[in-house]
């Protein structure tokens, strides 16, 4: 790379490589290191972006290099700075998204991006912020789901999506509308396991539903209601 700065594959592929290290180095608890891998995966990715505003592809990679360093960040307990990463994530997302209304994966990006910021904002205390960046989420995921209803990992997106509603709601001490969204939920998961009693995950994912109803229902004093949805 030192030898050819214009060779663009090559830079990539070291940005990638910083991106790995990263990854390895927040798996390892070691979060400053992380930052300082993943911010250099996006000096390079910003260089590229740059250096090409029409290529897609590159764009999409500054905005995963902005989540990663909001990943980062976040586990170093600096929200503040992770909003602000996540943000300009989006930033990019919404301007793919709006390029072609038609594109699912860019859609889905941004869906994405609406639940990390959700996710900072309950950290940060600010549920009713929090609740709207999650609703952004679901709107989108709703839509996805909704355009091809076979397609099982659309839908799943859309129960944790409801699932971290129902979350912030119980934060909120809004326990009745928690438990209407974790319904949502459990109905989606329920259609999921009943459609592949093999599949692991959907068998766990059901489980976890249960247990969600069973914590709103015990939010709401509904105790025999709560023991019964644990009970499954």
């Amino acid at each position: 790379l030192q030898n050819d700065p214009t060779n663009i594959d090559r830079q990539r592929d070291l940005s990638i490589g910083f991106e790995n290290v990263g990854n390895v180095l927040v798996a390892a608890g070691r979060r400053e290191e992380a930052l300082a891998a993943y911010r250099k995966n996006l000096a390079i990715a910003q260089q590229l972006a740059d250096g090409d505003k029409g290529h897609v592809g590159r764009q999409r990679d500054l905005s995963v290099s902005f989540d990663n360093v909001g990943k980062a960040l976040m586990a170093a307990g600096r929200r503040e700075e992770a909003l602000a990463a996540y943000h300009k994530s989006l930033a990019i997302r919404q301007q793919l998204a709006d390029s072609d209304k038609d594109n699912a994966g860019w859609r889905r990006d941004l869906s994405v991006s609406f639940g990390k910021i959700g996710d900072v904002l309950v950290a940060s205390g600010q549920r009713a912020e929090a609740l709207a960046a999650y609703r952004k989420s679901l709107a989108i995921l709703q839509q996805l789901a909704d355009s091809d209803i076979g397609n099982a990992g659309w839908r799943r997106d859309l129960a944790v999506s409801f699932v971290k509603i129902g979350d912030a709601l119980m934060l909120a001490g809004q326990h009745e509308q928690a438990l209407l969204t974790y319904q949502e939920s459990l109905a989606i998961a329920q259609q999921l396991a009943d459609g592949d009693k093999g599949n692991t995950d959907w068998q766990s994912d059901l489980a976890g539903s249960f247990a969600r109803i069973g914590e709103g229902l015990r939010a709401a004093g509904r105790r025999a209601e709560a023991l019964a949805a644990y009970r499954k």
